[in-house]
């Protein structure tokens, strides 16, 4: 009995091979024949929009003509990294003074440099590259500025004189003043010292930035 088992189990294993087999040419077949008629049929080019490129402004201009060659030089100045950071140097610093409730010698500074709202600009060339064509020649016109005195003038609480009413309508209001001293070679110094931090912060932020990209590279290429 194990044995007729046995060979009935083969023969049904046997029988399935060959169907197996008769599909799988058929399929083959199929295949072959798909590719032989496609090869022989005309391609089909798919539709391509043809762009018509354009060339920079600056790539017309004449290399010896002198408005390109002050262009280039007025953009090589304004991105240059070294005035670039002394420009962060100065917001920061002016983001600090606020933060200390020193807002008129940020007034000062922005009057001194014809800047407004300089603290929150973002972008390159805030600095005049007339006026200041150099990244240091702000802080060396800086310190040449003499001593300084603001005068601010602040409303007292309440318009009440003694033992008057504080609404009534026919009193005026007081104001009080105070001088507040600007010291300009103090604030170049400080500034000189905010930049120092910010550029020892860039050559690290630089680092780390070269180190991942090409941790970048290396595992693309490996791919």
């Amino acid at each position: 009995v194990t044995s007729s088992i046995k060979k009935r189990h083969q023969t049904i294993l046997i029988a399935h091979q060959r169907t197996m087999r008769t599909k799988i040419n058929s399929i083959i077949g199929a295949l072959l024949l798909a590719a032989a008629t496609h090869a022989f049929s005309p391609s089909i080019v798919p539709h391509k929009t043809i762009v018509k490129e354009t060339a920079l402004r600056v790539s017309w201009w004449d290399q010896n003509d002198e408005d390109y060659k002050k262009a280039m030089a007025n953009n090589i100045a304004r991105t240059d990294v070294r005035r670039f950071l002394t420009q962060r140097a100065m917001q920061s610093f002016m983001d600090l003074l606020t933060a200390c409730r020193d807002p008129h010698t940020v007034r000062w500074l922005e009057d001194f440099g014809a800047w407004r709202n300089m603290a929150n600009y973002h972008g390159l060339g805030a600095l005049n590259n007339t006026r200041f064509p150099s990244w240091d020649t702000i802080l060396l016109e800086l310190i040449q500025q003499p001593e300084d005195v603001v005068i601010v003038s602040a409303k007292r609480r309440g318009r009440g004189h003694g033992g008057w009413s504080k609404n009534n309508p026919y009193l005026e209001d007081r104001y009080v003043e105070f001088e507040i001293d600007i010291d300009p070679t103090s604030l170049a110094s400080r500034i000189i010292s905010v930049r120092e931090q910010l550029a020892a912060e860039w050559e690290e932020d630089l680092e780390t930035l070269k180190t991942a990209n090409d941790q970048i590279l290396d595992s693309y290429n490996k791919k």
